[in-house]
């Protein structure tokens, strides 16, 4: 009778992604935990709403952790050198698809106000939220299609596969949206600003917003490219486990770099309090 290890074939693929996976996990976990820290302590009176969504990110941040610690530990240690441990689904299902989904959409839904405040206009920020729940819910439905396959080998043939591909693509193309949006209306935005100073803040900015999104496209992009190449490996767990913990700390940067530097900015069009 076959085995778990017979079903899954090279085994360093399978183990080897997903220890970095937990690595990787574990040291975004503690950048973000610094910005947490940072962002409470220098600026206590931002927004309210806006804290109260950077401490539920940080929550939901904090429990997916503590899930994938469990299934770490359940892997490596408990169940060491048991196949039927390394092939189980675990807690998996719950700490990146369905958690991963509720925080990116969360962190997506974030810059989508932004953007609805940057261009006056409901229309981007109208698609970019449409996307963004669409995406999430999407998530959600995975992590529910994994527990049920109920073991790692089975993903592949079930319809979580399909539907992983569809939230990859879905959330890559709302990072496009989102970039693209905020370059476009910060552009304009420096074109009317004739203090150099002001005008080279903002190209910062505009850079950072770049980077942030073609970060995050990279990485899911990364992830996409390992499930359909290689579907029988975990190789895509490295990147996947990451994405959630890649969109909190882009959010709290992107804040940040707000809050420091663009007061006078925001204030000068008329932005600042509801910004």
């Amino acid at each position: 009778m076959a085995t778990p290890a017979d079903v899954i074939p090279g085994l360093i693929l399978v183990t080897g992604p997903v220890l970095f996976a937990h690595l990787f996990n574990w040291g975004l976990f503690g950048v973000l935990s610094v910005q947490v820290y940072l962002y409470y302590i220098a600026f206590p009176s931002d927004h309210r709403g806006l804290k109260c969504v950077v401490a539920a990110i940080f929550l939901l941040e904090v429990t997916q952790t503590v899930l994938l610690t469990h299934d770490a530990f359940r892997v490596y240690a408990s169940g060491w050198g048991n196949a039927i441990e390394l092939n189980s689904i675990g807690l998996y299902w719950l700490n990146i698809p369905v958690l991963s989904g509720f925080i990116s959409a969360l962190t997506q839904l974030f810059y989508a106000w932004r953007i609805r405040i940057l261009s006056r206009s409901y229309y981007a920020a109208g698609a970019i939220c449409t996307v963004a729940i669409v995406q999430g819910v999407i998530e959600i439905y995975d992590g529910v299609i994994c527990l049920q396959a109920g073991s790692l080998s089975k993903l592949p043939q079930s319809e979580a596969s399909k539907v992983f591909v569809v939230w990859l693509a879905m959330s890559c193309a709302c990072d496009v949206m989102i970039t693209g949006s905020m370059f476009f209306y910060l552009q304009r935005a420096k074109k009317a600003i004739l203090v150099k100073k002001t005008s080279n803040l903002l190209t910062r900015l505009i850079a950072l917003t770049v980077e942030t999104g073609l970060l995050s496209c990279t990485v899911q992009l990364t992830a996409l490219i390992c499930f359909v190449v290689a579907d029988q490996t975990l190789l895509y767990t490295a990147p996947v486990s990451v994405t959630s913990k890649l969109y909190s700390n882009s959010l709290l940067t992107v804040r940040v770099f707000h809050v420091v530097a663009f007061g006078f900015i925001l204030t000068d069009a008329g932005l600042y309090d509801r910004y």
